[in-house]
């Protein structure tokens, strides 16, 4: 034809088109709902980004968020496993402490995590949305007022001992006892900042500074989170919104496979190309391990205890997901072509 293209080859993109698009309906992928997403003006945005990079919400001072989720590093920190309290260095140069190791499971990413369709956060899925509360490993103790299941998230890391909170002995919130001292404790040093005053009294007008607790910091995290780690304008994305131009042949070669006869589309399903359930797939175990299992990594089983959960992990969603390795809880496999 004058386009370049016969009818035949024509036709058969149509088809190809189609059948891809039957694919996506019957796996429930469509367009990611982001939820609101606050400008990087926002105040309460600007309190979390400036405790996102603050190693001041560590035990030791001497580790943030961004350490392990970093914006040059597809918002983790291209290491298999990583580099926790006592570290040195940043991304693929970090490097252990003298008496410390690397933390038992791969850096999650952070993309499109503040979108409502995530009901589970970490490799085990140890904190979830249910219904009308959240389910998180503090059960009862966890603080009110978190607004949605990334901030409940927020509230983990500083408590992990090889994370960000230090070794007993350390420090005095890592020889607390109990989590709702460690999150007291963190906020009364954040608050006692002149700076961090301003801000909280900025975004919290409602609340005497003697108030503050560890919910407000979360709350900002994730609000920083969702502003500055929504990305949903990608090829993929613009082929979900109609445009059949968006991907190319060998991608809808990819497609097709993915979504038929490789069986990907039976976990990797739904808008964010995750079931969000556990599955046992005998990834290879490195490092540490967790548990009193060690060096071993028993997964989803440590949080429930039920035999059918043991060595199973969430399935990861696949945005980004070129970005986003290495792959697997352990981080065994650098790239996408040795999966």
């Amino acid at each position: 034809g004058a386009n370049g293209i016969s009818p035949m080859g024509k036709g058969d993109m149509v088809t190809q088109d189609s059948r891809i698009r039957s694919y996506l309906e019957e796996y429930d992928v469509r367009p990611v709902d982001p939820g609101y997403v606050p400008s990087m003006s926002d105040p309460q945005v600007t309190l979390g980004m400036m405790l996102f990079f603050d190693r001041a919400l560590s035990g030791n001072q001497d580790i943030a968020c961004s350490t392990c989720h970093h914006p040059n590093l597809g918002t983790s920190d291209a290491l298999s496993l990583a580099v926790g309290v006592g570290g040195s260095g940043l991304g693929a140069a970090r490097v252990p402490g003298e008496d410390a190791g690397f933390i038992p499971r791969n850096s999650p990413d952070l993309f499109n995590r503040g979108s409502a369709e995530w009901k589970t956060m970490f490799w085990d899925a140890r904190v979830s949305a249910v219904e009308t509360y959240f389910d998180s490993p503090a059960g009862d103790e966890l603080l009110e007022g978190l607004d949605s299941v990334l901030a409940v998230q927020a509230m983990f890391p500083p408590t992990s001992a090889h994370e960000m909170r230090g070794n007993p002995g350390d420090n005095p919130i890592a020889d607390a006892e109990e989590l709702t001292d460690i999150w007291a404790q963190l906020t009364a040093r954040i608050v006692s900042f002149p700076g961090y005053q301003t801000l909280f009294e900025a975004v919290y007008p409602e609340v005497s500074l003697a108030d503050i607790n560890f919910s407000h910091i979360a709350n900002a995290l994730a609000a920083y989170e969702k502003a500055a780690f929504t990305r949903l304008d990608s090829p993929f994305d613009r082929y979900l919104a109609g445009d059949n131009h968006a991907l190319n042949e060998q991608e809808k070669r990819g497609a097709e496979l993915f979504f038929g006869d490789a069986g990907c589309a039976t976990c990797h399903n739904g808008p964010l190309l995750t079931d969000q359930k556990s599955y046992v797939l005998g990834a290879p175990q490195l490092g540490p391990g967790k548990g009193d299992a060690a060096p071993a990594d028993e997964g989803r089983f440590l949080e429930t205890k039920r035999e059918a959960d043991k060595y199973a992990f969430r399935t990861p969603p696949l945005r980004n997901v070129e970005l986003t390795g290495p792959y697997f809880h352990s981080g065994a496999y650098t790239n996408l072509y040795d999966v």
